[in-house]
């Protein structure tokens, strides 16, 4: 028991600790350095990330898990838009205000059965409907 308490301890120390919104609107001003599919991609993701309290694990590709599996990491069909609650078709004009996400493998979801995650519009230059 001692072992355990120990190195639970050890690793309170190494934790990684969350993002602020400053931080994320740092983050996204420094996606404009990228080309713009990438800088659009990183924006994309942070945000979502960001608005959906994801760890890196459940929104992109991590060393441990280094090669895209489709059962396990978001694909464009994982993602809904809405506009007034309404279902978005992928061809349409309308600006959407907000989406839906499959999130298949999450820290909330411990059967691994997927997790819907509805994010929404927010008006501010970090907005994960107009980054996504």
């Amino acid at each position: 028991m001692k072992n355990f308490i120990t190195a639970s301890f050890k690793s309170g120390d190494n934790q990684v600790h969350g993002i602020t919104y400053d931080t994320l609107q740092d983050i996204m001003r420094q996606a404009h350095a990228h080309s713009p599919d990438v800088a659009c991609l990183l924006r994309a993701s942070y945000s979502l990330a960001y608005y959906a309290m994801l760890r890196p694990t459940e929104y992109m590709l991590t060393p441990l898990h280094s090669t895209f599996d489709r059962t396990r990491d978001s694909r464009a069909s994982d993602v809904t838009f809405y506009r007034n609650g309404k279902h978005l078709p992928k061809t349409s004009s309308e600006r959407p205000d907000s989406f839906d996400i499959n999130i298949k493998m999450s820290k909330g979801d411990q059967a691994r059965l997927g997790a819907s995650c509805v994010i929404g519009a927010t008006g501010k230059n970090t907005c994960p409907v107009a980054a996504m």
